[in-house]
């Protein structure tokens, strides 16, 4: 797929007929368990969709599950995919790469559900440790850093505030540190924004969001270039356990396949009802990644290809001093 349009790649990669057999379409399989040869020589070894590890049980591999995986690695241009159960069991998994007492830096505006595990599982659970902070301030993350940081989490843009972060000035400074950058990109898609490209090296998807995108799918996902983090987060995902059926797998494949056209029908009529908004008498403030009075307009324009389809705004409240009434 490499040097394909975005546009190519969601129709055709994960659904190669040779390996479904010859069907345009993968199947549903819904086989919990698969035939050996022989004790310990597993089938499906050659089909793409296995990792060439080939099939046993359908928590350590499914066939749908492959494709759907193989497909969203190739719209991130990346080399690997972990698909879940939900986009905080992929949250979950990508904090189980790290261990007891290790240290997190997280962007201070990131997903109410991530900040919840974050605050009230994993560190009093797993004793992982987390600072919240801006991660604009480059002099302040430098503070922040200890002998135990092992990775920086952001979001860009955030839910709900769209606050966008520089994603290269991130890893450019993780990088001198030797640190691992994950980035929630949810509310992009790969369609818009492919943060490996631009350094990170953990990508988390709420597919649930636009990737399924017909709002009947709950499935998250983890995508990586690095080899070490796929084996590790494949393990994960076997050992806990949080996997996606396959009828959701079918669905979320059958809808990366309209993400483009989706995501450009959504961005303009984003744009379009942004720009009403920003003159109407009840509104105090539009936040969109489209507008010029979006605060890091040239920063979200050089690494995402659209402002996407998500807008914030600040209503103003009215007070009425006859009646000690508030209106929105």
């Amino acid at each position: 797929m490499s040097g394909l349009k975005i546009e190519t790649i969601v129709v055709h990669s994960g659904s190669e007929p040779e390996f479904n057999g010859w069907s345009v379409v993968p199947s549903i399989n819904l086989a919990t368990t698969f035939v050996q040869e022989y004790p310990g020589v597993k089938p499906g070894r050659d089909d793409p969709n296995s990792y060439g590890n080939g099939f046993f049980y359908s928590r350590q591999a499914n066939p749908t599950r492959g494709a759907f995986e193989r497909a969203l690695a190739a719209t991130e241009r990346a080399n690997f995919c972990c698909a879940f159960s939900s986009g905080l069991a992929a949250t979950q998994a990508v904090i189980q790469l790290l261990n007891a007492g290790d240290h997190v830096i997280a962007l201070d505006d990131l997903y109410g559900g991530t900040t919840s595990f974050f605050r009230n599982i994993a560190g009093p659970k797993s004793d992982i440790r987390f600072s919240f902070m801006d991660l604009d301030d480059l002099q302040q993350l430098e503070r922040t850093v200890t002998k135990d940081t092992k990775m920086i989490w952001l979001e860009s843009p955030t839910n709900p505030l769209l606050k966008t972060t520089d994603i290269r000035k991130i890893t450019e400074f993780a990088k001198r540190r030797g640190l691992l950058v994950a980035v929630d990109s949810t509310f992009m898609s790969p369609y818009l924004q492919r943060p490996l490209e631009l350094g990170a090296d953990i990508v988390i998807h709420s597919v649930t969001k636009f990737i399924s995108g017909h709002s009947d799918v709950l499935m998250g996902a983890v995508v990586v270039d690095s080899a070490e983090l796929n084996s590790n987060l494949r393990n994960v995902q076997n050992l806990c356990g949080a996997v996606p059926s396959p009828f959701d797998c079918y669905l979320a494949l059958r809808g990366l396949r309209t993400l483009p056209l989706r995501m450009n029908a959504a961005m303009n009529n984003a744009q379009k009802i942004a720009e009403a908004l920003q003159g109407h008498a009840m509104v105090e403030k539009v936040i969109y990644p489209g507008l010029p009075s979006y605060p890091m307009f040239e920063v979200a324009n050089s690494q995402t290809d659209g402002p996407g389809a998500m807008i914030a705004i600040y209503i103003k409240v009215l007070l009425c001093a006859m009646c000690s009434a508030v209106y929105f």
